[in-house]
């Protein structure tokens, strides 16, 4: 067992560029899987998968230096501070985000940049939507009860059902 918390320390405070970003490769790989099963797929595709989980090389850093970004311009834990990194989680990092995925997934399946920005411009707002009614909440419990250090796994563990959520609007 204290091996155990050793090793979870290191990973959360030395090494949590690395954490964040294997986090994040592994449930957004399992987000897809998990939604091909609940699709009915008798196998699974592979390819599919593969490219999700490629996804966490971009979003695992990404995320990391974002709050980490968040954190070093407005820190602190007061009402205001929360509302104005809600704000700006929603407002200007999520948009980029969906357009990384969208156009990002698109062209690894072989889509055309016009093909991927047609998809985009199709469940771009679906999508954002439903993030309106899940992600602010979830900003809200993050940065006023979690430590820096678990902001990235707290996203990443709401990621799971979420990555279902966007495997199943992508591929509807």
């Amino acid at each position: 067992m204290a091996r155990m918390v050793v090793l979870f320390n290191a990973a959360f405070k030395k090494h949590l560029l690395l954490t964040n970003t294997c986090l994040s490769c592994a449930l957004d790989g399992l987000g897809d899987y998990l939604e091909q099963k609940l699709e009915g797929a008798e196998c699974t595709d592979k390819q599919r998968m593969t490219r999700f989980t490629s996804l966490g090389l971009v979003f695992g850093p990404w995320d990391h230096y974002w709050y980490r970004l968040l954190d070093s311009r407005l820190p602190g834990r007061t009402t205001k501070t929360i509302i104005q990194k809600v704000l700006l989680d929603q407002f200007l990092n999520s948009p980029m985000e969906y357009a990384v995925f969208y156009v990002g997934l698109s062209r690894m399946e072989g889509l055309t940049l016009v093909d991927s920005i047609d998809e985009l411009k199709a469940k771009f707002w679906p999508t954002y939507k439903v993030d309106l009614m899940v992600w602010p909440i979830a900003g809200i419990i993050n940065f006023y009860f979690l430590p820096p250090r678990f902001r990235v796994l707290f996203v990443n563990m709401l990621s799971l059902c979420w990555v279902m959520f966007l495997s199943y609007m992508k591929h509807s």
